[in-house]
């Protein structure tokens, strides 16, 4: 081992270290807590992969940093001479910060003054290292914050005034956007309540709204919204929102493509009116909004069968109830009926992007067959969530199978154990949800009527059944079967 270590075959490898890594290392500098990241004191472990003496460096270097290496009398004589080299290592690198520092220092030095010109605004004496002659340390004068070997000249409280700036910069666009919203919604309103006066008055035609809206176009070529088939649309809206009120609130509030959905698919106005209120409380896009329509969300939500009046209090009952739907649509699957409880899980969180959706707002995901722990036996929970505006963590068991009544009590117990082990001292009390195949309502009632934990009981739905027009529309298998027989006896007999 002594005669392995050379100087020039470390100096060698420190070359290459100067050359490449630390300058390249070193133009990446950042500051935390007005200090450098990289201090000399860890410059050996970080570049010991460049050396070929690299279990000698890490060993005696982990005692140098304890105590001065001349005070252990016991060193041999091959870890003197790598301290003898790790010593020239760190005063080379010391070298190359500083003199990486200097460039970097002339480069602040240069962008603060052209900042400074651009603004008009004075600066401090300047050096080559620093600010002033007090460079190395951070101070704080006449309301000027300066960091160590950087040049910051910044007011004291600019960190607060920026996020102030920003925070009113957003207000003010999410302002200007809804305002301008609510002028292109006026404006359609009115065009339509024209169109549809002029119809009932001069029995206009299509032929008039087609010249209408070319017209339209040729006058303001860079505005859009004057198709034909949105005129048409403009008519429905006047016809359908005479007052421009949908339910309790302003139509204003809402895009116009959202409006075009609620006024084309839903004729019932209470029902529209909820949708409405849901989009507008939940911030969903058109899509998410036509998605809710087709798989009949006002018809589900609330509707599981639960015990939350029983066990919860009545302000938090009332909105966990909300939360809970039946039956839930799990066709995006691709999963027959057919399918196992793994097979279910596994394919949610495959797909947990739509899961979450159909699982409503608030829910967030914490595990999949999370594991607890109860005086030595292990139990797991199918899935955990967490809900952000209930405050309280909700586990969902699956079942492939119709409900029984000893489901409740194993989710009783799940329940019982996550409010001991998991829940923090201001979460709400856990709630629980069955999926199941099936379940026959009596019986889903009276099982939940003898627990004292909230939780509810829900379906899901793999396959949905086509609607029934189209159900009675399509051929059975045999009539298919017959034409197909029916068409080759006609091809063998041509």
């Amino acid at each position: 081992m002594e005669g392995e270590h050379n100087d020039d075959g470390a100096f060698a490898e420190l070359d290459k270290v100067n050359k490449a890594t630390v300058t390249a290392r070193l133009r990446g500098l950042r500051f935390e807590n007005d200090e450098l990241i990289i201090e000399n004191g860890n410059v050996l472990e970080k570049y010991l992969s460049f050396s070929n003496q690299q279990a000698d460096l890490k060993r005696v270097g982990q005692r140098c940093r304890r105590k001065p290496y001349a005070k252990y009398p016991t060193l041999t004589e091959a870890e003197i001479k790598t301290l003898v080299v790790a010593d020239k290592w760190l005063a080379a690198l010391d070298a190359a910060i500083h003199g990486e520092m200097d460039r970097i220092s002339q480069a602040l030095t240069q962008r603060v003054e052209e900042l400074a010109e651009r603004y008009e605004t004075p600066l401090p004496q300047m050096t080559s290292r620093g600010v002033g002659a007090e460079s190395k340390r951070t101070s704080r004068k006449d309301g000027i914050h300066i960091m160590s070997k950087k040049l910051i000249v910044l007011p004291s409280d600019y960190t607060e005034w920026l996020a102030s700036l920003k925070q009113r910069i957003n207000g003010a666009r999410q302002r200007a956007l809804l305002s301008a919203n609510d002028e292109q919604i006026r404006l359609y309103h009115d065009i339509g309540t024209d169109i549809l006066q002029r119809q009932q008055q001069q029995g206009w035609g299509a032929k008039v709204i087609d010249r209408l809206s070319a017209d339209l176009r040729a006058a303001f070529p860079d505005m859009k919204g004057f198709s034909s088939r949105n005129l048409k649309y403009m008519k429905v809206f006047a016809q359908k929102c005479p007052t421009l009120q949908i339910g309790q609130q302003s139509a204003a509030q809402l895009p116009w493509f959202h409006l075009i959905v609620l006024f084309t698919k839903i004729d019932d106005p209470a029902v529209r009116e909820w949708y409405a209120l849901q989009t507008v409380q939940h911030a969903w896009p058109r899509a998410t909004l036509e998605v809710q329509i087709k798989n009949k969300l006002y018809l589900r939500q609330g509707a599981a069968i639960t015990n939350f009046q029983q066990q919860l209090a009545a302000p938090h009952a009332a909105l966990a109830t909300q939360i809970l739907k039946d039956p839930y649509h799990f066709d995006f699957l691709g999963l027959g009926d057919e399918a196992h409880e793994r097979d279910i899980e596994n394919a949610l969180i495959r797909h947990i992007t739509r899961f979450l959706l159909e699982l409503g707002a608030g829910f967030a995901f914490v595990g999949r067959q999370f594991r607890l722990e109860v005086e030595g036996e292990e139990f797991f929970i199918d899935l955990l969530f967490y809900h952000t505006r209930l405050k309280c963590y909700v586990v969902v068991e699956l079942k492939a199978i119709a409900f029984k009544p000893e489901h409740a009590g194993q989710l009783n117990f799940y329940l019982a154990a996550v409010d001991a082990q998991i829940k923090a001292d201001d979460d709400k009390p856990t709630i629980g949800l069955l999926l199941c195949k099936t379940k026959k309502k009596l019986v889903a009632e009276y099982a939940l009527s003898g627990i004292n934990k909230p939780m509810g009981v829900a379906e899901y739905q793999l396959v949905r059944a086509l609607p029934e027009p189209l159900d009675t529309s399509l051929p059975s298998i045999e009539e298919i079967e017959a034409e197909f027989a029916a068409s080759l006896e006609t091809e063998e007999t041509e």
